[in-house]
């Protein structure tokens, strides 16, 4: 990353992955409007197990091979980073290959427990293939991330993506009249094959980038040695993401269940919680196309810096991407909380998720700067602190689902409640921490003051121009169109008038440097 700034490695990542949200996004909304809610909650059912059997195999090798990477080539150690990548593939081939067999054998036994809809457990079958795909794709992606080229893992996600949105949609539309069930394992397939088209993809670019590596010196580390700091960096990793995944498993099987407990049938409840994970959640986690961006360039970024000793540069990439952060999430924030009914009809033709939305909604901006607080934390080696937040928050989000779900006239609003209670806790735990480790340079003015009032006249702008677009043509999709059109451009409007985004920040986006 010397010769590439935290932003340009973030605006390539975000000029892809927002091509990929979007492409995702009408992919959601076109399989929600094929299959149903019921359809794409068979499938969220069955995707946290996929899930922690792939976060198992990764081991956090990807990740903590873009930051060993990102340290050797800092240093110019570049016949390390090869001992390196060699290393990381070697364990993920056996890791990968082993959760792949080790699952297929032994979660048939445990599924009942797991999925509360027994009709889920075949899309899961389908899904198996994908663990050791990903596992070898996550592991060139860190790869090009550590030398801070950002292209490969952004041109490879784009057509995994494609193969996704075409293919698995395809396929699900060819088995719907065989059922809903049908249809979402074709769906499941989709996943697949895209996964499939990305490590090729990724590959391809890996035996053509290898050659180009530009000489240096090397350091007498060996693979022992390696191997020690990979496993002291993968193993806190590993154990945040696969808590986080049992987390996922505990809220799938929870809430379907305290939904039962509220008076819905299994049915029902399978129909409830595909809205909120396939309408609530979609939403909300838009705007991580931007945090997750960051979130995965301040890695290597941060780890390069703290490797040289520039504290300084440390401390400025931190708050700068928290900077960023609020002014990238604020946007959704408003749209969800001022007109989610409108929002979620226009996209999913469901507007009674609105509800559960705009409670969601209230904090999401939390959600997306824990996101980026934990980028910053993993880049500094400080791998613990975030599993410490997510488990605290986790903890008490559990067991709000468990008593607010079940009452009757709260239902899948008690859910949406807990999971507000999640987001405040773990983002408030992250940000203390990362204050504390680094010492972040904010300027209430710059971050707090300027991007709320831009938000406070993008709000204004939603509410009036639905309402008066809607009593001009009763049309409520052309009136949530222009009232979201012409609140994010009073958004942008005020933010450079205000001086919320300056012009040395316009010119480094243009430039790219």
């Amino acid at each position: 990353m010397t010769k590439r700034t935290l932003l340009y490695g973030a605006v390539i990542l975000l000029a892809s992955n927002l091509i990929i949200r979007i492409m995702g996004f009408v992919n959601q909304v076109l399989v929600l409007r094929t299959i149903g809610p019921e359809g794409f909650g068979l499938i969220q059912m069955a995707f946290p197990i996929y899930l922690l059997a792939l976060v198992v195999a990764s081991a956090g090798i990807p990740t903590s091979v873009a930051r060993m990477i990102a340290e050797a080539g800092a240093r110019g150690h570049i016949i390390e980073v090869r001992r390196i990548f060699r290393l990381a593939l070697s364990l993920i081939t056996v890791t990968g290959l082993a959760a792949t067999v080790t699952v297929y054998l032994f979660v048939p036994a445990i599924s009942g427990y797991i999925m509360q809809d027994p009709r889920a457990y075949r899309c899961f079958l389908v899904m198996i293939p994908s663990i050791f795909l990903t596992c070898l794709c996550s592991l060139l992606r860190g790869y090009f991330q550590g030398l801070g080229n950002m292209a490969p893992t952004a041109v490879s996600q784009l057509l995994e993506q494609l193969f996704r949105v075409v293919i698995g949609l395809y396929i699900a539309y060819r088995l719907l009249p065989r059922g809903i069930e049908f249809a979402a394992i074709g769906y499941s397939a989709g996943m697949v094959l895209g996964d499939l088209a990305g490590l090729v993809t990724v590959c391809y670019l890996y035996s053509r980038h290898k050659p180009l590596l530009p000489a240096g010196s090397n350091s007498r580390r060996g693979f022992v040695h390696l191997a020690r700091e990979l496993f002291s960096l993968a193993f806190p990793i590993s154990v945040t993401r696969v808590v986080t995944v049992i987390l996922y498993i505990i809220d799938s099987i929870l809430i379907p269940a305290r939904l039962h407990a509220a008076g819905f049938t299994i049915q029902q409840c399978t129909e409830i919680y595909g809205k909120f994970t396939g309408i609530g959640l979609t939403l909300l986690a838009f705007p991580t196309v931007f945090t997750i961006s960051l979130a995965t360039t301040l890695i290597p970024g941060m780890s390069e810096a703290a490797a040289r000793e520039e504290y300084r540069l440390v401390q400025g990439r931190a708050s700068e991407s928290i900077r960023l952060t609020i002014l990238g999430g604020l946007p959704m924030m408003v749209i969800l909380v001022a007109i989610p009914t409108q929002v979620s009809g226009l996209f999913f033709g469901i507007p009674e998720a609105g509800g559960p939305i705009r409670i969601l909604a209230s904090v999401s901006i939390l959600l997306y700067l824990f996101q980026t607080t934990t980028g910053i934390l993993q880049g500094l080696g400080k791998v613990y602190i975030p599993l410490r937040s997510i488990l605290t928050a986790s903890a008490i989000k559990c067991i709000l689902i468990y008593y607010l779900t079940a009452i009757p006239d709260l239902n899948i609003h008690g859910t949406a409640l807990a999971f507000v209670a999640n987001y405040i806790i773990a983002s408030i735990l992250n940000l203390v921490s990362v204050a504390r480790e680094v010492g972040l340079t904010l300027s209430v003015r710059q971050v707090l003051i300027k991007p709320a009032v831009a938000a406070l006249g993008m709000s204004l702008t939603l509410v009036q121009t639905a309402h008066r677009v809607f009593e001009a043509t009763g049309k409520v999709n052309a009136s949530t169109t222009m009232a979201l059109v012409s609140g994010l451009a009073v958004y942008l409007m005020i933010l450079m008038w205000n001086g919320g985004v300056t012009r040395q920040e316009l010119q480094r986006l243009t430039n790219l440097r």
